[in-house]
């Protein structure tokens, strides 16, 4: 495989490869978003080694297969046809160009975009400022570092809480029931 260095532009990772898995080249995946179709056979996909010396290399790969299952993923890359070929991934980011996500739908956001976006209650009171996303087995979290200090909140991404997001003014409208509960 050839390694190519990126051109700038920005990268949207979709899953960080784990242990081989079996002696054919698949291999673990802990996948990001497990609703996506980016990673569906057939698709081309960046991969950066975790061994580059150029932190933006990458190698372009098609999935060949890609088995989706609750424990985990398990995904195969054309040309990654052994045991020792899968192993050398362990680590490596799975990524493709943030030009070559899907349009959006209205109300609809990219975990990716959310830090940054503002956080206020279905009133329009100010609670904070989005710091980071976690992933969780059962949900994803946007932390929100509340105003005047007063410390970090997780603010599930599922509807009831989530009420909407204005990509124009980078906010998100959450149900102020749902605050009260979680600073409960």
């Amino acid at each position: 495989m050839k390694l190519t260095v990126a051109e700038g532009g920005e990268r949207v990772v979709l899953a960080t490869l784990g242990r081989a898995h079996g002696i054919r080249g698949a291999i673990r995946a802990r996948v990001y978003n497990t609703e996506t179709d980016l990673l569906d056979p057939g698709c081309v996909v960046r991969i950066s080694p975790p061994d580059a010396e150029v932190p933006s290399a990458f190698v372009e790969c098609s999935i060949e297969q890609c088995q989706r299952g609750g424990d985990g993923w398990v995904l195969k890359f054309a040309g990654v046809d052994d045991r020792s070929g899968s192993e050398e991934l362990n680590g490596a980011l799975v990524w493709v160009p943030r030009q070559e996500l899907p349009p959006l739908d209205d109300g609809e956001f990219y975990l990716v975009d959310a830090p940054g976006y503002a956080v206020v209650d279905d009133a329009g009171a100010s609670v904070g400022k989005v710091s980071r996303v976690e992933s969780y087995p059962t949900t994803d979290v946007l932390v929100v570092e509340r105003d005047n200090g007063a410390g970090e909140l997780e603010v599930p991404v599922v509807e009831g809480v989530l009420l909407s997001v204005d990509h124009s003014a980078k906010r998100f409208v959450v149900a102020r029931e749902a605050l009260d509960a979680l600073l409960e």
